[in-house]
């Protein structure tokens, strides 16, 4: 071999060993990186590093319970939403140093009066992050909560009005595309050998349902279930719980789905419940019910002149099968989903961890501000005075008298 030869031999040994290290290397890479995706498609989405923890204080108690049958707490309530970074904390769940809260949650009719407004006040000084006004009562019944304390404090607000900045909803009707089950309403309709019941815990309300129900009851047969009677729901220790309206519903054709107060925007998850049961809502209350229901699934007492028109209406409907069926058609058509309580407490949620994880500045609210947001104006009030809402009711108030 001559030495020129021998100089290429050397030349070709050497480039194809860099070329097995390199090979090497690329596939040690490519094995990390076939990992690492393996990693991401297992757990759905990349892992939020610590530091971007965003953590939500909230310390209260809401409606005489704990805030974990709401909401829950730490990072759990979070887990379905698209960014799953956020941690709720009461003081006794997760100490953490107040100046970390990315959120502050000020449950309103646990924060009344001066000294509530004080000590939220002094623990705004010390954040940056927003402070929520949140109630899920109406205006009606809100402690008589003064804005005017709380100047320069709230930069969002929570709650049922649709124009929250983050909106929480006792329920909502959606349409969908996958069929739902669809019952028998032959089999329901032979049950049914009442007319109309409702539920109650209180005797007195700001709404007057009461009254209502009381004028109802001059012209047809009407029950009413609750902690003063004059019926009990059977074998149902708490008179409001959903179990008792799934007992009695199969029963009777109608529920009084009423609220206690006539506020704009407000219906409760009697509501909701109602229309996910074999019973036809009829409905009370200061709410667009067609904006948030399947078509034809509820009847409404401001559609009628008066209490006694009503009556003779779900009268005409107690004696014709047909016309009565209609109002289930919706269920029949298979596409509508009626959502609970906790399926919105968790849209509102993620709508939360959303908000903060997008953060925008925005200057605190002023208390007028504040005010008009949950009262209205005077001229355009959000509650009403049921007299004048509801047809029929003065009239039928004045000749009680």
């Amino acid at each position: 071999m001559t030495p020129t030869f021998i100089k290429i031999i050397k030349i070709l040994v050497v480039v194809a060993m860099l070329g097995i290290i390199l090979c090497s290397l690329n596939l040690e890479t490519f094995n990390e990186q076939e990992s690492n995706f393996k990693k991401i498609l297992v757990n759905d989405k990349p892992q939020k590093r610590e530091e971007n923890v965003k953590f939500i204080f909230y310390n209260s108690n809401i409606f005489g319970g704990s805030w974990e049958l709401v909401f829950g707490y730490g990072k759990r309530p979070f887990e379905k939403c698209e960014y799953s970074n956020c941690y709720l904390s009461m003081d006794n769940t997760k100490p953490i140093p107040f100046n970390k809260y990315s959120a502050v949650i000020v449950h309103a009719r646990d924060n009344c009066g001066p000294e509530a407004a004080q000590r939220v006040r002094q623990s705004r000084g010390g954040m940056k992050g927003p402070f929520i006004y949140y109630l899920m009562e109406s205006a009606h019944y809100d402690c008589q909560f003064d804005f005017s304390l709380y100047d320069g404090v709230f930069n969002w607000t929570m709650g049922y009005h649709p124009n929250a900045d983050i909106p929480s909803m006792y329920g909502n009707t959606y349409k969908v595309k996958e069929k739902q089950p669809v019952p028998n309403i032959q089999s329901i309709l032979r049950k049914k050998n009442k007319l109309l019941f409702w539920i109650s815990t209180h005797r007195w309300s700001r709404g007057k349902r009461d009254d209502y129900f009381g004028l109802l009851n001059k012209h047809i047969s009407v029950d009413k279930y609750g902690t003063f009677g004059p019926k009990y729901c059977p074998d149902s220790p708490n008179p409001m719980r959903i179990d008792c309206k799934k007992h009695l519903a199969p029963y009777y054709k109608f529920y009084y789905a009423s609220e206690n107060s006539l506020c704009k925007d407000y219906v409760t998850e009697k509501y909701f419940q109602a229309l996910r049961l074999p019973v036809v809502p009829v409905v009370y209350g200061k709410v667009n019910y067609s904006a948030i229901s399947p078509p034809h699934s509820f009847i409404n007492v401001r559609d009628f002149k008066s209490p006694k028109a009503l009556a003779e209406y779900l009268t005409y409907l107690d004696k014709n099968d047909t016309a009565y069926a209609e109002y289930f058609q919706w269920k029949l058509d298979g596409h509508y989903k009626i959502s609970s309580v906790p399926q919105e407490n968790q849209k509102t949620l993620c709508h939360l961890c959303d908000k903060l994880n997008n953060l925008e500045h925005r200057p605190a609210y002023t208390p007028a501000q504040m005010d008009k947001y949950w009262r209205g104006t005077k001229e355009n009030p959000v509650c009403s005075t049921p007299e004048d809402y509801i047809p029929g009711l003065k009239e039928g108030l004045s000749k009680k008298t």
